[in-house]
């Protein structure tokens, strides 16, 4: 038992080592892909304690959206992604509340497709971009600064309709509704009929 174990730990730092040489602006590997990459037989259970076990002995990382990574590894930008990255990032935080989509970030051709790619997926992992769902990605800065004025006014009004955050924020409805759905699952706000509220933790 303690032999296999053992095995299972050697098999998945060499995994890890393997996809971090292979993917070096990936801040982790998704726990689906290391499972399918050790055994389809393997009892998930035991991967799950190994797994475990390994952060506690500080020999891997798991992320909160469960991405593994060996404990000391750091993204390392190299010049050209970093230059991406930084563009990607003004582009961004220019928009504003009106953030462009996908395509539109590929058109400004800042550079070969597959690194704009990671540059974009980097950011997104790492957290400077904020994934809203229906395709929308925002600023940090501006998700941040949404929250505050939005649990300001709470404060002060006790409930918020969406064409009053869409005024407070100057945007459409196309960008606002999904900020608000976004807070609502982080328990900012609840929804209560066509208004909103504030969160339990920030009143």
């Amino acid at each position: 038992e303690l032999e296999n174990f053992e095995r299972l730990k050697r098999k998945i730092a060499d995994i890890l080592m393997d996809y971090h040489k292979n993917n070096s602006t990936n801040t982790g590997m998704p726990q689906l892909e290391l499972l399918k990459s050790i055994s389809k037989g393997l009892d998930k259970s035991l991967l799950n304690h190994t797994l475990d076990k390994m952060s506690e002995e500080k020999s891997i990382k798991i992320t909160d959206d469960n991405k593994m990574s060996l404990f000391d590894f750091k993204v390392v930008l190299d010049e050209n992604m970093d230059a991406i990255v930084k563009r990607l990032e003004k582009m961004f935080r220019d928009a504003e509340y009106k953030p462009p989509d996908y395509n539109t970030i590929l058109n400004q051709r800042f550079g070969d497709e597959k690194q704009v790619k990671k540059a974009y997926q980097y950011m997104l992992d790492t957290g400077i971009l904020i994934s809203l769902g229906e395709s929308i990605v925002m600023h940090k800065k501006m998700v941040v600064q949404a929250k505050e004025k939005l649990i300001q006014f709470l404060k002060n009004n006790n409930e918020i309709r969406i064409s009053q955050f869409r005024d407070m924020l100057n945007a459409s409805r196309k960008y606002v509704l999904p900020l608000l759905i976004y807070f609502d699952t982080h328990n900012v706000t609840i929804k209560r009929g066509d208004v909103r509220v504030l969160g339990q933790k920030y009143r």
